[in-house]
């Protein structure tokens, strides 16, 4: 195929976007520890898309194809809104968006041909008001573990939502508009 990236993570969400694209995906999460200072929620997302990248290139220093990582937090106000622990932290989390708007936040980080590649994408949503039984009904989906916020836009998740103002792909995880310049002249089609 010849446009093969390697995804750095394990989201349902930014692989779909990348085989959207007409990408073949290789699937390599690394595992990298989260664990940050909460300065500013952009700060912490650019940090942890570059540490999953860096702990990736540990393990294989000069990798074959492109290497994306990719970590996106919400900003609600002043609190950072990252994956949940379970489903009550998830309840909690949606509650709190229900009826409001927050800001996604998606960072990346890129190798491609030896150099890196860094950037942040910010997206606007606006939820609808929700009832705790719907709240309960999307929790029931399971779609929320591992999502930032407690949802995934690109499931049963958009249901939750309003409007959005901004690129949908930084909701799902991935700014596509952003890397898509960097991956073209990484691979150029065949």
């Amino acid at each position: 195929m010849g446009r093969t990236v390697i995804l750095a993570s394990k989201s349902p969400g930014r692989r779909l976007l990348l085989e959207e694209a007409g990408f073949e995906v290789l699937i390599r999460p690394t595992g990298t520890d989260e664990e940050h200072m909460k300065e500013s929620v952009e700060k912490s997302a650019r940090l942890l898309a570059l540490r999953k990248l860096e702990a990736f290139l540990r393990e294989q220093p000069s990798p074959a194809h492109p290497v994306i990582a990719s970590d996106t937090l919400l900003a609600f106000g002043k609190i950072e809104l990252g994956q949940p622990g379970n489903r009550n932290d998830a309840f909690a989390q949606l509650r709190l968006l229900s009826g409001n708007t927050h800001h996604v936040y998606s960072a990346w980080a890129v190798w491609a041909k030896g150099e890196i590649h860094q950037g942040c994408d910010r997206c606007a949503v606006t939820f609808r008001t929700l009832s705790d039984e719907e709240i309960e009904a999307y929790l029931d989906t399971g779609e929320w573990v591992g999502a930032a916020g407690s949802y995934r836009y690109q499931g049963r998740g958009k249901e939750l939502v309003q409007s959005t103002s901004g690129d949908e792909t930084t909701v799902i995880g991935l700014p596509m508009n952003q890397i898509s310049g960097i991956l073209s002249e990484a691979l150029p089609d065949r």
